[in-house]
């Protein structure tokens, strides 16, 4: 499509984010032949505002060469993130993304990674309000029923290996009803990555006891506090998952303040690498104050992470395995062999050599 074509917009401003790239400043420069005005939406910009009314977004924000490393996830995903989510409700009918051939989210190059990234991430919302999490997060995402996230995030992977899956479930998806999902798919080295919250209770059915619940903590259904004699103690994932040979990343996080919520981000990071190097089986417990549900205030709330559950639930990676699995590299040094005897004109690469060399 010929966006600067006079009739491929209606009349109306165009906002353009990245608009001081190359590609931005010529597109600028086409647009002012036109009678729309052009809404250059720089880095630091009102995303919001600079869309309000407009008749169309076209999406050019990237780097090819920033600093660092980090300025690439920066520019070229939580940049689409940040565009997506003020699209919402702005009335916008037109968006134009700007993207890449050759982006990957196995890419060696940060940049084609970042973009792959964006594009190629599934995820796999848990039942109950978790659900509605599609709101947030701008990318595909696909509803399970209680507590097989992992067993629909397994089947997804196996059937799109190359998409980045992953699953977003809370103490009672993940600890109770999707005990034995979790479990196994941890046990057989899935590929896959959970997001595990662990909020010490039922949060989104009435505060009820969790299987993470603290011995003597209050809940809806424990009134007079946990009896460990009566519901048992409470179930750290991590340290459960950890003894499992298929499990390759393991870390537990809290965002109770702004430094952990800095770690937090570092952590799913780490978790989403591992997937795209094939390690096996990932997983970031995340520690969530709850306010509501615990009857206290929110700066009460987020220091009680501090003092009292993050005493049983200790802070830190509890385990990192960064080598891939000995059948993956048995795998790629299969397809390797079959590669090299090609180049040297003994016939075509064995089919099922590149299918094992697959994580």
């Amino acid at each position: 499509m010929d966006v600067t074509s006079q009739g491929s917009w209606r009349t109306g401003p165009v906002a353009i984010t990245g608009a001081g790239g190359q590609v931005g400043a010529a597109l600028r420069q086409r647009l002012t032949r036109l009678p729309n005005q052009v809404r250059a939406a720089g880095r630091d910009a009102d995303l919001v505002a600079a869309f309000a009314g407009a008749s169309a977004v076209v999406h050019l924000a990237g780097t090819l060469a920033p600093s660092r490393p980090d300025t690439y996830k920066t520019a070229n995903l939580d940049t689409v993130v940040a565009t997506m989510t003020a699209l919402e409700g702005s009335g916008v009918q037109r968006l134009v993304f700007l993207s890449f051939i050759s982006a990957d989210p196995s890419s060696a190059n940060h940049y084609l990674r970042y973009k792959g990234l964006a594009e190629e991430a599934i995820c796999v919302a848990p039942a109950g309000c978790g659900m509605l999490l599609y709101n947030y997060f701008n990318i595909d995402v696909i509803e399970s029923a209680h507590g097989r996230g992992s067993a629909v995030a397994t089947g997804i992977k196996r059937v799109l290996p190359d998409k980045l899956v992953f699953s977003y479930q809370g103490d009672g998806d993940l600890a109770a009803i999707g005990t034995a999902e979790g479990f196994h798919a941890a046990n057989r080295g899935e590929n896959i990555t959970v997001i595990f919250v662990n909020n010490g209770v039922y949060g989104m059915t009435g505060g009820q006891m969790a299987p993470t619940s603290l011995i003597d903590q209050v809940t809806t259904t424990s009134p007079i506090g946990r009896n460990s004699d009566l519901a048992g103690h409470p179930v750290r994932i991590c340290e459960v998952f950890s003894v499992l040979d298929g499990t390759a990343y393991l870390e537990r996080v809290a965002v109770n303040k702004p430094a952990g919520v800095v770690k937090t981000k570092k952590a799913i990071r780490k978790a989403f690498q591992r997937q795209l190097d094939c390690a096996g089986f990932s997983l970031v417990e995340i520690l969530s104050p709850c306010p509501t549900a615990w009857k206290m205030g929110t700066m009460e709330s987020c220091k009680w992470v501090d003092d009292v559950m993050s005493k049983v639930f200790p802070l830190g990676v509890v385990k990192d395995v960064t080598a891939a699995p000995a059948a993956a590299v048995a795998g790629l040094a299969a397809a390797a062999e079959a590669l090299a005897a090609e180049a040297a004109g003994s016939g075509s690469p064995d089919a099922a050599a590149s299918e094992e060399a697959a994580c």
